[in-house]
């Protein structure tokens, strides 16, 4: 799969974001193809596996903000609900949170590693 198909197939607004890295398209690919690099979603299971609620707060929002940056809308959405639910101490929704966090993360990564 080629990087156009990519955004495509993630549903990233791809002159949105690329305004967003000044026009700078090799950098904008880069950051992409980087993506599945970083641990801050690894972080967030590890801190969803051992019921740090404080840990869960830090890495959701730091993968909102990396997801975010990045034009994965769906992402985003999902970790600013997690975030709003624990910054309001509601804890009854995490579990669906952390699913749909995870279900969009694998595709994104599944998405990536097609990539040429």
């Amino acid at each position: 799969m080629d990087f156009q198909e990519a955004m495509i197939q993630l549903q990233v607004d791809e002159k949105t974001l690329l305004n967003r890295f000044s026009g700078n398209r090799a950098l904008m690919e880069r950051f992409i193809r980087k993506f599945s690099q970083d641990k801050t979603y690894m972080e967030l299971c590890e801190a969803k596996r051992t019921e740090d609620t404080d840990g869960m707060l830090r890495a959701a929002h730091t993968l909102k903000g990396i997801s975010g940056n990045l034009g994965m809308d769906a992402l985003y959405r999902f970790c600013s609900q997690m975030v709003e639910d624990l910054r309001a101490g509601q804890l009854e929704h995490i579990d669906e949170r952390f699913a749909s966090i995870q279900q969009e993360y694998e595709r994104i990564i599944r998405c990536l590693a097609l990539l040429d």
